[in-house]
């Protein structure tokens, strides 16, 4: 198996992973969610059921391939950069759980700013090779 399809089956299987353990407490996650960011119960659940289905929908762009496409790359790593930035308000308020991972597992701002970071890493490289790939076709045609 080729570098990029593991790591684009890694990075689909850390969104499915977190979307996962946010469903199998969604309650206490939504409690977390509403203390976390100050919301009402009832958009906390809303907010973190639009967050899973995110997260599911982006998991299965990893899994299928289709995360090469400009605005599917775009998204994904805005959103990632968002979980950054809400993070290190996270990390700098002092909250032990960021919820990165539902209330099941609990993960500190600071390691997932730095899974964060790794998840960025690993799309600059899925989209660098997809690049190359794209850059050495387009030379065989030319040289026929």
């Amino acid at each position: 198996m080729k570098l990029r399809n593991i790591i684009r089956y890694t990075l689909g299987a850390i969104f499915l992973i977190s979307a996962l353990l946010k469903l199998v407490d969604y309650n206490s996650t939504a409690e977390l969610f509403a203390s976390i960011l100050g919301l009402d119960d009832t958009l906390a659940k809303i907010s973190l059921s639009m967050l899973i289905i995110a997260e599911l929908i982006i998991a299965y762009l990893f899994i299928e391939g289709y995360i090469n496409y400009k605005f599917i790359f775009l998204s994904v790593v805005s959103l990632i950069t968002v979980f950054i930035v809400v993070n290190l308000f996270f990390l700098f308020e002092g909250y032990s759980n960021c919820g990165c991972f539902g209330k099941t597992v609990s993960s500190s701002p600071l390691l997932s700013i730095i899974k964060n970071i790794i998840l960025l890493l690993g799309l600059y490289y899925l989209k660098r090779v997809k690049t190359n790939m794209n850059q050495n076709e387009t030379a065989k045609r030319f040289e026929k």
